[in-house]
């Protein structure tokens, strides 16, 4: 932190006019370079060390993104599916249809879990049957897997980036302040 020598009868001014600014004007830029260093942790090290990744296309990962608020930042996913990938989906709200065995035997193909369109029907058949606690086949009801979407917990990313944030905003804080001072 940079050192002042000011009169004392200056320093009221000094504080209301330069201190006070500075404070203000430096901890907004540090919250926004805390929350864009957040992105960054979710992106290249939170997200490859999880099991499974929650990954297809990257869509769920690059929709990451940071910004600006009038008193502050914010960091988060608004990508259709992060809700799922972040608190899962328990087993009883699982419900197979034919929009579910579509989208998964598209996932089956793109991830080469089988090696053509009938297989892959019969693994994303797999895959949702292991998901849902039941469901309903030819009118007859049948116990499925009972495991839900990532374990019906979800892969909790959100809370593992937030475990740093902390540590990240006070150092961005101090090091905007203290450029906002003149210090840097």
């Amino acid at each position: 932190m940079p050192t002042y020598s000011i009169p004392l009868k200056e320093a009221p001014g000094w504080v209301d006019n330069k201190l006070r600014i500075a404070i203000r004007e430096g901890a907004l830029r540090g919250l926004y370079s805390a929350a864009l260093r957040m992105v960054q942790e979710v992106q290249v090290r939170i997200i490859p060390k999880l099991v499974p990744v929650p990954t297809q296309r990257g869509i769920y990962k690059a929709g990451w993104k940071a910004g600006r608020t009038s008193d502050g930042a914010w960091y988060g996913n608004s990508t259709p599916y992060a809700g799922i990938v972040e608190y899962g989906v328990p087993a009883g709200r699982v419900k197979v249809g034919a929009a579910m065995i579509a989208a998964l035997t598209e996932w089956v193909l793109i991830k080469g879990f089988a090696s053509g369109l009938a297989e892959a029907k019969h693994v994303a058949w797999a895959v949702a049957t292991r998901m849902a606690a039941n469901l309903t086949v030819d009118g007859q009801r049948r116990a499925g897997g009972g495991q839900g979407i990532f374990k019906g917990t979800g892969l909790r990313v959100m809370e593992k980036a937030n475990e740093r944030i902390v540590k990240i905003a006070e150092e961005e804080v101090a090091r905007e302040v203290e450029r906002a001072l003149g210090g840097a």
